[in-house]
């Protein structure tokens, strides 16, 4: 209902802006008829039953499939080619000429915008949805929205007699699979990011990612026996811890304490000789 409802805002504003920029051309169509009160005032309310057409094929136009008027007519931001018209003053508000290609993406991205809000308001319910849903959801209410369109659409168009009014309305199909695709793609998108259910799932990978990563701090770092670097030093274990000591100079210690025990020998030696 809200897609709907903001669709047919959009076609009565465009259908307005038609009205405001083509109201010298319905003047100059209207000064054509010789009207009294009482004629005047059939004409006018033929038209405002004409209105509602008048919006759904400003709907069309929007989409991008444009509306026709008659055999061989076409009327789209993308291309205009028109023939005979009835002698209706509204029908001289509808456009003369192509749209410039600014103003096109200007069109389509509010046809976009209405697909975000309506998955916005989607979003709002409590009910707890699978990841399935968060596709099915909105591709339903797309649906729903499509029907109600093509409904619309068919009631907009047909036949009247011969001639230029011979068939007018808006090409159905093609309004409904571009409106249908500009509103899904969106839906989609806004949905999925706005429910609790995705934040949550955001939230779990982004904290298990944190714990790997302390864990991976917290680890002991292991350094590989062949890394470490020993010294050259001759240890010698005779069964008792002693500490380590340069091989060279160990040998240097060692001649030393025999040449300071042989010197001690002798000393001894000569002191002991009888006088």
């Amino acid at each position: 209902m809200i897609a709907c409802a903001l669709l047919t805002a959009l076609a009565g504003i465009t259908t307005l802006a038609w009205i405001y920029l083509g109201k010298d051309a319905m003047f100059t169509v209207l000064q054509g008829w010789s009207l009294d009160a009482l004629s005047g005032a059939a004409l006018g309310i033929a038209q405002l039953a004409f209105l509602p057409n008048l919006m759904l094929w400003a709907l069309g136009w929007l989409s991008g499939a444009g509306f026709v008027i008659g055999d061989g007519t076409l009327i789209s931001p993308s291309e205009v080619t028109l023939g005979p018209l009835p002698n209706l003053p509204l029908l001289g508000a509808i456009p003369q000429s192509e749209a410039p290609s600014s103003f096109g993406y200007v069109l389509l991205a509010l046809v976009v915008l209405v697909g975000v809000v309506m998955a916005m308001r989607l979003a709002r319910t409590d009910q707890d949805f699978t990841w399935w849903m968060f596709f099915a959801v909105p591709a339903v209410s797309v649906l729903s929205t499509s029907v109600f369109l093509a409904l619309m659409l068919w009631l907009s168009s047909g036949e009247i007699g011969a001639g230029a009014t011979m068939w007018f309305g808006v090409p159905m199909w093609s309004c409904v699979w571009r409106v249908g695709a500009l509103l899904l793609v969106p839906a989609i998108i806004t949905f999925t990011l706005l429910r609790d259910e995705t934040r949550s799932w955001i939230q779990s990978k982004r904290s298990k990612s944190d714990h790997v990563y302390t864990e991976q701090l917290s680890e002991p770092q292991s350094v590989p026996p062949s890394s470490v670097a020993v010294p050259p030093f001759a240890v010698k274990s005779s069964g008792s811890a002693r500490s380590t000591v340069p091989a060279a100079r160990q040998d240097s210690v060692d001649k030393e304490a025999d040449t300071a025990g042989r010197s001690s020998a002798g000393s001894s030696t000569s002191s002991g000789s009888p006088n």
